[in-house]
């Protein structure tokens, strides 16, 4: 009960998130691309972001039951989703509807939604698990510590996005990335026998995609030459 309360605060922050960024957006408005449509194509998310979040939750946390599609979809009496999953579900339904739909902002799309997708991560998702916590001081002041740093991460990106800082899809990258370190250190940090156990599974996609972001935020920034001009300089 208290992770569908969770999940379900999360998703209205994800809805309430999206409308507030969407809602006057200049590119959204030039391209004549209404509410109506960021928000079906908000709905068809649903799928793939159940399906992904499943996916890998029943790879790194395999039962043979999960093998019989029923079970699979079974999510009531056999539960288990991976947020990781879900961020993946996320890009990749985004990529293929927006493909599909012909939509030319898919840079834009992908940061606004991914921006929205974060703030219900901090505030439902991290928040939630805070509040029905149960074990030491030590588990709860870890919590504590790592909610804060998902939401001062968010506001962090939300202000990027608002400023205009970056070119379009970066935000998605820096998402990805804070995501991918935040997550990798709140499973390792005071646990490290799971570390070697982690790395073998989750822990690995979780580098992965940190590395991957970085250098491809890096690229599409052009930060490589802004630095190197920094040391001609000097």
């Amino acid at each position: 009960m208290a992770v569908l309360i969770a999940l379900f605060f999360a998703f209205v922050i994800f809805l309430f998130t999206l409308f507030i960024l969407s809602r006057e957006d200049f590119v959204f408005t030039r391209k004549n691309i209404p509410m109506e449509e960021i928000y079906n194509i908000c709905f068809l998310l649903i799928p793939f972001i159940f399906f992904f979040s499943r996916l890998l939750f029943v790879v790194f946390d395999f039962n043979a039951a999960f093998s019989n599609p029923l079970v699979f979809l079974a999510i009531w009496h056999y539960p288990g989703l991976s947020l990781l999953g879900a961020v993946a579900g996320l890009i990749t339904g985004l990529l293929l509807i927006c493909g599909v739909k012909k939509i030319s902002v898919i840079d834009r799309i992908l940061d606004i939604f991914s921006l929205s997708f974060f703030g219900a991560i901090s505030f439902g998702v991290r928040v939630g698990s805070l509040i029905f916590s149960f074990g030491t001081w030590f588990v709860f002041g870890k919590e504590l510590v790592f909610t804060i740093l998902f939401i001062l991460m968010f506001f962090l990106l939300l202000h990027f996005f608002l400023k205009e800082k970056f070119k379009d899809g970066s935000i998605l990258l820096l998402f990805v990335l804070a995501f991918s370190v935040l997550t990798f250190l709140s499973k390792t940090i005071g646990n490290p026998k799971y570390l070697f156990t982690l790395l073998k599974g989750e822990g690995s996609i979780l580098v992965i995609a940190a590395v991957a972001s970085s250098i491809l935020f890096i690229k599409r920034e052009k930060l490589q030459f802004k630095f190197t001009n920094i040391f001609k300089k000097r």
